[in-house]
């Protein structure tokens, strides 16, 4: 109860440049869902604020959701979309 999950997070090209690394690791609260692995990203480097609004959030390799919850060691990936034409 009470206890932390270390996040390994990795962020897309286009969200580097204002944090200046493109792998973190964080930590919050067990059962953490990707919402709230987004605040406090944002709370860590508020540059990401409007790149996280917009991306596409995997989890070991598979596509989920904002309600999606997270545990210890998860390697999660934010991602742009991109468009093609």
């Amino acid at each position: 109860m009470g206890g932390r999950s270390s996040i390994h997070v990795r962020l897309g090209s286009s969200m580097i440049t204002g944090v200046r690394q493109s792998r973190l690791t964080i930590n919050v609260p067990d059962g953490a869902t990707m919402t709230e692995i987004v605040k406090e990203l944002v709370r860590l480097h508020p540059a990401l604020q409007t790149p996280l609004e917009t991306a596409i959030v995997f989890v070991n390799g598979d596509m989920v959701d904002k309600d999606y919850t997270a545990t210890s060691d998860d390697s999660v990936a934010f991602l742009s979309p991109v468009a093609g034409g």
